[in-house]
Parts: C-alpha cells; sequence; structure tokens
C-alpha cells in the first residue's frame, strides 16, 4: 500500500507545475484550504504541503482523485498525474474491482469454479435467488443509478420508469429485522428520493465467504461463521465499505446475558476485515429503535462519510 508521505509527494508533485500567482484558486477548486500564513511565491511545493498535509488517507485518496480528474490531459502535469494515478490503482482493494459480486440472496446458491487457477465461478443452482453484477464497476463505483440501470434492463423497466421501484422491492426482500429495514429505508430516503442517483447503492446480504455446506451439514459448526455481510458500498474511492447491523445476537446469549466469547468473535472478524482493506462500519441496533432515530443515525454518518470518500451529493438536513 502506497503511504501517506507518498501520496502527499505524488499530489504535490502535480500541483507543483501551477504558477504560483494561481496556487491559491488551484487549490480552492479542488476543496482544499490554502495556509494563509505561507506565500506561494517562496516555494510552490512548501505552500502545496502545508494545505494537505493534516489530510487523512481516504480525505488524501478522494482529493487524488479530483486532482486526477482536473489535471489529466494537461501536458505540463502528464507525468506526475500518471504517477498518481498508479499510485491509487496499487492502494484500491486488490487494485481492481471485485471479480464477484453476489448479493440479495433469498436462498443459499451452490457456487462452483469453472475456471480454478483463475477463480472463475459458475453458480450450478439457485441463480434465480439472487442477485449476480455482472456489467464492469467503473471509477464511481456502483451507484444506484447504475445498478438500476442493470436491474431493470431484462425486466425492460427503464431506470426512471420502475427499475427503481422494482429494484427496492427487490433488495427488501433480504433484510433481516426490522432495524435492518429502517437502515434501508433511512439510506433511501437520503439517496435515491433525493435524486442522489450517483451516491453509492447500498447492496444487502453481500456473500463475501463460501462454505458449500450448511452449519447443520457440519455438526452445528460453519467453517465460516460470517459469510455475508448486512450491506456494502463500493466507493468511487475504490474502497469496499462493509456496513452491520449490530443487534443483542452480536454480543449476548439466548437468555440474555452478555456474552464475552460472542464479542470477541466480532471484533476478531473486524480485524481480519480492516487488514484486507476493507472499511468497517457498525450501527447498534438502539440506534435504529425508530424510524425517526434511524434517519438521524444515517444522515450524521453519511454527512462525514460522503465528504471523507469524495461524494458530492446533497444529504436533506
Amino acid at each position: 500500500m502506497t503511504s501517506i508521505e507518498r501520496l502527499l509527494e505524488l499530489i504535490t508533485a502535480v500541483l507543483t507545475p501551477v504558477k504560483a500567482h494561481s496556487l491559491d484558486r488551484a487549490l480552492t477548486q479542488l476543496d482544499v484550504e490554502p495556509d494563509q500564513s505561507l506565500n506561494p511565491f517562496d516555494s510552490k511545493r512548501l505552500y502545496v504541503r502545508a494545505a494537505i498535509d493534516g489530510l487523512k488517507r481516504p480525505e488524501l485518496e478522494a482529493l487524488a482523485l479530483r486532482v486526477i480528474e482536473r489535471y489529466s490531459g494537461a501536458s505540463e502535469h502528464e507525468e506526475q498525474v500518471e504517477a498518481l494515478r498508479a499510485s491509487l490503482e496499487v492502494d484500491r482493494t486488490g487494485g481492481k474491482a471485485p471479480k464477484n459480486l453476489i448479493f440479495a440472496g433469498t436462498a443459499k446458491p451452490v457456487i462452483g469454479l469453472s475456471d480454478v487457477m483463475d477463480g472463475k465461478i459458475d453458480i450450478i443452482e439457485g441463480a434465480e435467488h439472487c442477485l449476480v453484477y455482472d456489467r464492469p464497476i467503473g471509477g464511481d463505483g456502483l451507484t444506484w443509478m447504475s445498478l438500476a440501470d442493470w436491474y431493470g434492463e431484462p425486466l425492460d423497466f427503464d431506470v426512471f420508469g420502475g427499475a427503481f421501484d422494482k429494484l427496492k422491492e427487490r433488495l427488501k426482500l433480504v433484510l433481516m429485522s426490522e432495524a435492518e429495514h429502517r437502515f434501508f429505508e433511512s439510506y433511501w430516503a437520503q439517496t435515491v428520493e433525493a435524486n442522489n442517483w450517483n451516491a453509492p447503492a447500498l447492496l444487502p446480504q453481500v456473500a463475501l465467504l463460501h462454505d458449500p455446506k450448511t452449519a447443520k451439514q457440519r455438526g452445528g459448526v460453519s467453517h465460516y461463521k460470517h459469510q455475508r455481510m448486512d450491506f456494502v458500498l463500493l466507493t468511487r474511492t475504490g474502497k469496499r465499505v462493509i456496513l452491520e447491523i449490530d443487534g443483542k445476537q452480536h454480543y449476548s446469549n439466548d437468555d440474555g446475558t452478555s456474552s464475552p466469547r460472542l464479542y470477541a468473535e466480532m471484533v476478531a472478524a473486524d480485524r481480519e476485515l480492516k487488514l484486507k482493506g476493507y472499511e468497517v462500519y457498525r450501527f447498534g441496533g438502539y440506534e435504529l429503535m425508530s424510524q425517526a432515530k434511524s434517519d438521524q443515525a444515517v444522515r450524521d454518518f453519511l454527512n462525514s462519510f460522503f465528504p471523507m470518500h469524495g461524494i458530492a451529493i446533497n444529504t436533506p438536513s
């Protein structure tokens, strides 16, 4: 993974050729606040670095995408832009979009390997019970617009002629709890219903691990404990973001007593996912006890999450 220092250097290298008298405007156009205590005529490089030094990795990656978009095609920036672009491609989870995106399953499919060496899969049985997104995922990630267009095409529905409604109806079939329903409705209202169709699509019940046998077939013990994620976002910064809704079963026994074992299993699974490059955010069921509370929790989250990932939308207040 490219270090933060390297990202800072690459972004600075793209901006340094900008004329000193234009640096303030260039930074402002990139949503970066210039450091007014410095003079760009003294050192353009130090001026840029001072403005971006405090940014965290997600903010830097989002800025890098804006820099690439702004300066691609400019001959005086060409070499530096390509170096920055190459660095970002390596940094994205696995350096590419998911090979297989299986989600919203109402029953467990039977999966086979059609090419073991290249990791290509086929759904041998049960394809009708899940959704498999098979289009390329571009630089904007998987947006609501792209997902609705894909889902509506075989049904002969235009995106704004019923595809969104049918998509929502299908996705809601697999929501497991009232808290998940509320969370989904909150996200839908603050993205699709607010005409923010280029926000990341909220994918429910996404297959991340797969054991061909059920826990019952294995004598009550699953080989993988958490095979599907509650929700996943694929963002324009190339991140795979997991959103989990935690009910009591995540930290307590059937009789309601607390379970250090269950809690430890949960945090260990989080560590493993983060080490693989995923972002993981958890919402407690108590936050989603009513639709109003859910709306507020999701709104607060999106108001920070979207800017951090360079996603420009109007989130309702």
